[in-house]
């Protein structure tokens, strides 16, 4: 959780920060982690203080029309032996690195600057392709390479593999990928903060997983990663390789033409970055990540007392600790133990 001093250990021992089946007995309440709130989008390291806007923040129309992602070779546990390969990040990586010719279906509106975009057709095209034109994701660190099938020399044949970058370098991108690591991505939050457009899969329940809307504010994936490349197509219009593929006149024109590219779709995908932006700075504050294990707590289990109407609080019996206001924002609930 972002502040352990708020809570007594005890109290929250069946308090989780993500849930993929139930929690420990199906009722376990979801709280935040510390990483949620410590990777953040507009931090400022040197001066300690948080900015209104990132300074390595892209305008909209500079960042760059790919889906980006970096991160480490996480993913759970490797049972059965060999299970590794099938770890999510790795089989996005695989894919998305892919320099297989094999033919991929791809549906797109056409002409794509049309404002109704209610024709569309659906033609097929390599997939190493799409992947250059489309993708930009890379491992940019080695965990647990024994565990995969050949060793660490597999695994950097198998997957691509780029240097690490900071967290801003992100922002120059409009699709930014969120997927599960060893766990949850705790990254999530600092993207919805950006002016990109988290995409995210997840098998996980979160703390504000009844929160959020998907396709409101960022774009659902499955775990099958299969229909990443036409939610591409659809904001942000065909590649140059479906345009080729179609015959279409429009390929002879510059990449960067408006007639090339789906006006309306950008529009939306542009709303999605908004909304989840000012959902990020209204319902996910560090201030909400500290109240959300409050909501719906029994107060009674946590410190032995039966609830009736003749009970008279021992106010003697608690000890109050007021939050360190270096830590604590000042609306910061005192802890009770």
């Amino acid at each position: 959780n972002p502040h352990r001093h708020l809570y007594n250990d005890d109290a929250f021992s069946d308090h989780i920060a993500h849930n993929g089946g139930g929690g420990i007995d199906g009722q376990s309440i979801l709280t935040p982690s510390q990483d949620q709130a410590h990777k953040t989008h507009n931090w400022d390291p040197i001066n300690l203080e948080l900015h209104e806007v990132d300074k390595m923040e892209v305008p909209w129309n500079e960042k760059r029309d790919k889906v980006y992602w970096r991160g480490a070779t996480t993913g759970g546990g490797n049972h059965p032996a060999g299970f590794s390969p099938q770890y999510q990040r790795h089989r996005f990586v695989r894919m998305a690195s892919s320099n297989s010719t094999s033919a991929h279906p791809l549906t797109f509106a056409h002409p794509p600057s049309s404002p109704s975009a209610s024709h569309y057709i659906t033609t097929t095209i390599p997939q190493q392709s799409l992947n250059t034109e489309i993708m930009d994701t890379a491992f940019v660190k080695v965990v647990a390479a024994e565990s995969y099938p050949g060793g660490l020399k597999a695994l950097k044949d198998d997957h691509r593999f780029s240097s690490a970058v900071p967290l801003g370098v992100h922002w120059k991108y409009k699709y930014l990928l969120d997927i599960d690591g060893m766990g949850y991505s705790a990254r999530f939050m600092a993207f919805l903060a950006s002016d990109s457009v988290p995409v995210k899969m997840t098998v996980y329940e979160e703390f504000f997983s009844d929160w959020i809307e998907p396709w409101v504010h960022f774009i659902p994936l499955s775990s099958s990663y299969a229909e990443i490349y036409n939610i591409y197509a659809y904001f942000s219009g065909p590649p140059p390789s479906a345009l080729n593929a179609v015959n279409s006149s429009l390929a002879t024109l510059p990449t960067n033409s408006k007639e090339r590219k789906s006006v309306e779709g950008d529009r939306k995908l542009k709303r999605i970055a908004r909304a989840g932006k000012e959902w990020k700075k209204t319902v996910g504050r560090e201030l909400d990540m500290e109240d959300s294990p409050w909501s719906g707590l029994d107060f009674g289990p946590m410190i032995g007392m039966r609830w009736d109407l003749n009970f008279e609080l021992p106010f003697q019996s608690f000890l109050i600790v007021a939050p360190s206001s270096s830590s604590v924002a000042p609306t910061s609930r005192p802890t009770y133990v």
